[in-house]
């Protein structure tokens, strides 16, 4: 496959024009220079009676020229390449960072970790470096044989022949090493995302517990062979290229030597004999330098040429707009003021390949009712916390207002920030109890996070450690219990204060304690927001205002959970499967509820 001119040029534009036009100038004045300090020390030495005054001011003035013109040219490459460096990762991981969770789904995490590591590596040092390279090599070489084609103009006739011979031999190297580049390239990424998957995962103690050990090294082993092995024939392929260049070199250096006998019988000037001599016994040396110069180059620009690819798939699929003004107005500061959320037509598809996970939903929530959601495993309970975070768009045609917002024609950020979540995995951040607490307002007082701690029965266990809020929690609180963690993401819910919290299954992974724990902190301190839960325990939601039971991507059934329990469905044969002893339990609780609301009402 052909690197295009459009990818170099977007490469080189990246960082701005004014620096790639400075440095091929740089290069050629640097060059320019040094081969005058050459042909003037030739002419220095063919002198009958030189001056060595003015002969050596003249060198001097060329040599220091030739070194101003390169260090200038060093410090524009060194500029100029981090600039296109630093413009080419900043738009990529934006657009990373922009993307919608399917995409991080669909992909291996070892191709993105190959996009941001070695991919970046090469745009980083290896591009400026060989593209660098190249234009230098090519501007000696053009200034060599020129000199050699100065001093004997019968060097034309080898050269032509030669140039197209060199020309054949640069498309065929320049054609296997980008092949071989991109066979180390993709032969690099199982490797990286085979020890990725199993260090970060469970891979060890699976391979362990099933006696797998074997397997697991020859599958790692056949990576690291098959990467070895492209890397192995890319370094061939270069002893190759030398060999064939040597050659070349030879050859030029045969044809200057018969060009100088022939000129001495006509008659010529032979001043420039010798430097043409010592230019042709390093040209192959020079050919073979800007081959792989250019060679490196293009086989390096296949990273660019892979960011560049995702950079417009990305931006062909981005994630929703995080700040967006609805057509009703800006969006007030104190929404969602009651909770009150309305659903219609909500249909929800995974990937456009997938069939619909949620399938013409609708129902509505009242302000400050708790809600909760129940079903068989693969229902569509948690697709309807990614339908309302909005993690996966809903299919169009879906509406899903919010105190009178229509959340679809707002930002993601505003809808996520207007909602607070406890998810069934919780996430802690590495620092302090007060970074996790609250990590985007360090300015709330030490007694209002102590109140949340108490609130969800953790304040004594973190007062008795000395450093009390600035106490050391640990990458995803693995210094923490299972049931610590669910609770201090609670507790941090708590301190948000937003008028709709959503649990999904947050209790799943807990002990009956902390699920006890957690449920009398949500009747006592939400009692004014709208709860939705997401229920793997049917006694967390048997007392709640109203239970949906979700089947196959629908809702089945809707209303108070004594309501349900009577007219014997779903709900019904849900707690009848949980044995007759908690299925009275239950029971009793859904119908004292019942009496409770009906007291109040």
């Amino acid at each position: 496959m052909q690197i295009g001119w459009t990818t170099y040029q977007k490469y080189l534009m990246a960082g701005g024009k004014a620096g790639v036009v400075w440095i091929v100038i740089l290069l050629a004045v640097t060059q320019g220079l040094s081969t005058g300090t050459d042909l003037w020390l030739s002419e220095w030495t063919a002198a009958i009676a030189p001056s060595d005054k003015f002969y050596f001011s003249i060198y001097a003035a060329f040599i220091v020229g030739a070194l101003v013109a390169a260090l200038a040219e060093m410090g524009v490459f060194v500029r100029s390449a981090a600039a296109i460096s630093a413009a080419v990762h900043d738009t990529f991981l934006w657009r990373l960072l922009r993307s919608p969770l399917v995409f991080f789904q669909t992909q291996k995490h070892g191709r993105i970790l190959n996009r941001l590591s070695k991919d970046m590596s090469s745009i980083d040092v290896g591009i400026p470096a060989a593209l660098n390279g190249a234009v230098m090599t090519i501007l000696v070489v053009i200034a060599q044989l020129g000199v050699m084609v100065w001093m004997s103009p019968f060097l034309i006739v080898l050269m032509v022949p030669i140039a197209i011979w060199y020309s054949r031999i640069f498309g065929d190297f320049k054609g296997a090493a980008k092949e071989l580049k991109r066979l180390y390239s993709k032969s690099a990424s199982p490797v990286a995302a085979f020890a990725s998957e199993t260090l970060a995962g469970a891979g060890l103690i699976t391979a362990r517990s099933y006696g797998k050990q074997e397997a697991f090294t020859h599958q790692h082993r056949t990576n690291i062979e098959r990467n070895i092995q492209a890397y192995w024939y890319q370094n061939s392929l270069g002893k190759w290229l030398s060999l064939v260049l040597m050659t070349f070199g030879a050859i030029i250096a045969l044809g200057v030597c018969l060009a100088s006998i022939l000129g001495a019988r006509l008659g010529m000037d032979l001043t420039l004999l010798g430097l043409s001599l010592s230019y042709a016994l390093s040209i192959s040396f020079l050919l073979s330098n800007a081959v792989q110069s250019f060679v490196r180059a293009e086989a390096e620009m296949i990273s660019v040429e892979r960011i560049y690819g995702w950079n417009e798939t990305l931006r062909k699929n981005p994630e929703a707009p995080l700040n967006k003004e609805p057509s009703t107005g800006p969006i007030p500061k104190a929404w969602p003021h009651a909770g009150q959320i309305t659903v219609k037509n909500m249909s929800l598809r995974y990937r456009p390949n997938l069939p619909l996970a949620l399938d013409n939903v609708s129902f509505e929530i009242k302000a400050g009712e708790r809600v909760g959601v129940v079903g068989r495993t693969g229902a569509g309970k948690s697709s309807l916390t990614a339908a309302l975070f909005r993690l996966f768009e809903p299919v169009e045609g879906t509406s899903v207002v919010i105190d009178g917002i229509e959340t679809s024609e707002i930002g993601v950020h505003d809808l996520r920030r207007a909602m607070a979540i406890i998810p069934q995995e919780p996430f802690l951040f590495e620092g302090s109890l007060r970074l996790n607490l609250s990590p985007t307002d360090d300015s709330i007082p030490d007694d209002v996070l102590w109140a949340a701690l108490d609130h969800v029965h953790l304040g004594e266990n973190f007062r008795s450690n000395e450093a009390g809020l600035n106490a050391n929690i640990t990458s995803n609180g693995e210094n923490l219990s299972a049931g610590e963690r669910q609770l201090l993401c609670l507790a941090r819910a708590l301190l948000l204060n937003r008028k709709v919290l959503v649990l999904d299954e947050a209790t799943a992974s807990v002990d009956l304690e902390t699920d006890s724990l957690i449920q009398e902190t949500i009747r006592s301190c939400f009692t004014t927001q709208t709860v939705l839960v997401i229920a793997h325990r049917l006694m967390t939601v048997m007392d709640f205002d109203r239970i949906i039971v979700m089947d196959a991507g629908h809702i089945s059934e809707y209303d108070t959970p004594a309501n349900l329990l009577r007219s014997g469905g779903i709900l019904a044969s849900l707690v009848e499967e949980t044995g007759a002893g908690m299925a009275a339990e239950l029971t009793a609780m859904a119908y004292r509820a019942e009496e409770e609301r009906q007291a109040q009402a």
